[in-house]
């Protein structure tokens, strides 16, 4: 109903993304994962991926951050400019990004 109203993807890019989301699902381990946007750049545009990853000991981490799977850390970020090519996982939350973008 929505591609019949012109508010699409294309058919041919809504398959590269689903093949592009499964394969970073197994390639990333995620308990769950879904598509969180497209983010329209100047110099490039990015595909957005949401997801959970297990519980993880994390010993090289800020102290003061909150864990993964909890918080402003309860959800994981992936990024990628092109569907082929890999995604990358955004670093987690910590009190410092908070600090900064509140300025």
């Amino acid at each position: 109903m929505l591609e019949w109203a012109g508010v699409s993807f294309g058919e041919e890019t809504v398959l590269r993304l689903q093949k592009s989301i499964k394969r970073l699902a197994i390639m990333s381990g995620a308990e769950s994962l879904r598509f969180g946007g497209k983010i329209f750049g100047t110099e490039s545009d990015y595909w957005i991926a949401i997801g959970r990853l297990p519980q993880a000991e994390e010993d090289s981490r800020d102290p003061e951050a909150e864990i993964r799977g909890k918080g402003v850390n309860e959800s994981v970020f992936w990024v990628t400019p092109n569907l082929l090519d890999d995604w990358v996982q955004l670093p987690d939350c910590s009190p410092l990004h908070v600090k900064q973008a509140r300025q």
